[in-house]
């Protein structure tokens, strides 16, 4: 966590923001996927007494209340996951005060939705599973309202900056077409870092002649 931490801390920064204006961050397991495994109870190991929950749901409520704020709050744009043998688009998610399993399938955590595959101003990580390498299909979603989109199909996925407003995200099949084509397009970072700087930041005087 301490190296999260330290290296998106940096990535607030005006200097490596004008280098690389988007920031992706990659993981082995989803902080949001719509999966069954886990959905009505944790699955723990009997007689483990050290044992955390395993399972797809347990681990991305874990992820959501000890790693996702800070994600938020440093305004990554993208976070890509595996482990689940799919490919599912989610939205914007901000995230839950208090993660738990009766409102983890729902949308209300999302911060916003794109609109003809546009996420215009998301306001938070775009969340994405790409776990689509080669091993069977994981098909146990059940149509959580934060998916967008769903495919059981081998792929991967293209993030592309083409400007520092705006970033293209196609997912391939293995025949090189595109079965999955979304845009983030983040155009008021400048404003509100300005303005948060401008809150901190006491404005100069005039220079005095010399």
């Amino acid at each position: 966590f301490l190296f999260l931490e330290a290296e998106l801390s940096a990535a607030r920064t005006r200097s490596v923001r004008d280098e690389t204006p988007f920031v992706v961050v990659v993981a082995h397991r989803p902080a949001l996927v719509d999966s069954s495994f886990g959905r009505d109870k944790p699955s723990i190991v009997n007689g483990d007494l050290d044992a955390i929950d395993g399972s797809d749901v347990g681990v991305a409520l874990a992820l959501q209340e000890h790693v996702w704020p800070l994600f938020v709050e440093s305004g990554v744009d993208v976070f890509v996951a595996g482990h689940n043998h799919a490919y599912q688009r989610h939205c914007a998610f901000a995230g839950f005060s208090e993660p738990n399993r009766s409102t983890y399938f729902s949308g209300s955590g999302c911060a916003s939705f794109s609109s003809k595959n546009v996420y215009k101003n998301p306001g938070a990580p775009v969340s994405l599973v790409v776990g689509t390498g080669g091993a069977g299909f994981t098909r146990h979603d059940l149509g959580a309202v934060f998916v967008e989109t769903t495919e059981y199909a081998f792929g991967f996925l293209s993030l592309v900056a083409e400007s520092s407003t705006t970033m293209r995200g196609r997912f391939f099949g293995v025949a090189g077409e595109a079965l999955d084509e979304f845009v983030i397009v983040v155009d008021d970072r400048d404003r509100d870092r300005d303005r948060r700087a401008s809150a901190v930041t006491p404005p100069r005087g005039p220079r005095r002649a010399g």
